[in-house]
């Protein structure tokens, strides 16, 4: 047997295809076992790497080598199942292997898909001061005046694009309490609760009158009318290198809030990653808000920034 192969022997992919037939699944499972075998020599081969030490640019380079998008993109879907399948079966106080598998996964959901498997590339993270420079840009006479408000939200929510231009549409807002209670995209009829500070109001006000306006007119609000707007009038001169998008916002989100040592159960729930968990953790969910409601008003990274 060659080193290739008992490195891949040594990994659970057996066990995680008999997890998907458990569930039901009958193409998948053989599918997704071959795409992980090939990756896993991919990864040996590459340096010695392995399931344990791999980042999304490994999945990035090895998505590149395939011929079509669609098999590029099987390639992503294959992996993030796999690692979602590892942090279920990480033993409950093993806190550190779970953050750190968390965090994997966090990454590997920035990679975009795209047409061209050659041109994938992650979703970066912009800085505080980046984000100022990118307000003091829109600002400006030529783009519209919802453009500024919209980003605002989009990087103080960390909303998926399609949650901030429909799903806000629907959402119960509280403009005097300030707090919105939003449907969460890809988790049908689950909806997350979110506080904002003072100083949000405005912005929040601006963009919901926006997109209520905007839904008169379907193909403006549409999850992608942001990043459309970005490109027009911002990444023609990209802000430190970076290409923003509609989901920079997202990414950045988290990556600031990490920073600044937010507790990562607070920026899951405001993320949307997990909402049942919280019944779990708190007995009583009113100090679960109020926690909540102190952290997106003090503690927020566009706070303490001083964006805000």
């Amino acid at each position: 047997m060659d080193t290739v192969t008992s490195v891949i022997d040594g990994v659970d992919i057996k066990t995680f295809e008999s997890f998907l037939r458990s569930q039901g699944a009958k193409k998948t499972p053989r599918t997704y076992k071959s795409i992980l075998v090939g990756f896993a020599r991919y990864l040996w081969l590459d340096g010695k790497k392995t399931f344990d030490t791999f980042t999304e640019n490994d999945v990035m380079s090895f998505m590149a080598t395939k011929n079509t998008p669609a098999t590029a993109n099987m390639v992503l879907s294959s992996v993030i199942a796999y690692v979602k399948f590892r942090i279920s079966k990480i033993e409950p106080d093993n806190i550190n292997l779970i953050i750190k598998e968390t965090h994997r996964l966090s990454r590997l959901r920035t990679i975009r898909r795209k047409s061209n498997p050659k041109d994938m590339r992650a979703v970066r993270s912009i800085t505080v001061d980046s984000l100022s420079e990118l307000l003091e840009r829109v600002s400006n006479k030529r783009c519209p005046t919802e453009l500024h408000a919209g980003i605002m939200c989009l990087f103080y929510f960390g909303m998926r694009p399609i949650e901030l231009e429909e799903y806000m549409i629907t959402a119960r807002i509280d403009f005097e309490d300030r707090w919105m209670e939003v449907p969460i995209a890809k988790r049908n009829g689950v909806k997350k609760w979110l506080p904002w500070c003072d100083e949000m109001t405005p912005y929040v006000f601006e963009w919901w009158l926006a997109i209520n306006h905007g839904k008169k007119t379907p193909s403006k609000f549409n999850g992608e009318w942001l990043t459309r707007q970005l490109h027009m009038y911002v990444n023609s001169k990209p802000i430190g290198g970076i290409e923003i998008t509609s989901r920079t916002g997202r990414i950045t989100f988290e990556t600031q809030m990490r920073k600044i040592g937010i507790p990562l159960h607070y920026i899951q729930f405001i993320m949307g990653h997990t909402t049942d968990a919280m019944s779990d953790v708190y007995t009583d969910l009113s100090m679960f808000e109020h926690e909540l409601r102190d952290v997106m008003e003090n503690k927020h990274y566009m706070v303490v920034g001083g964006v805000l």
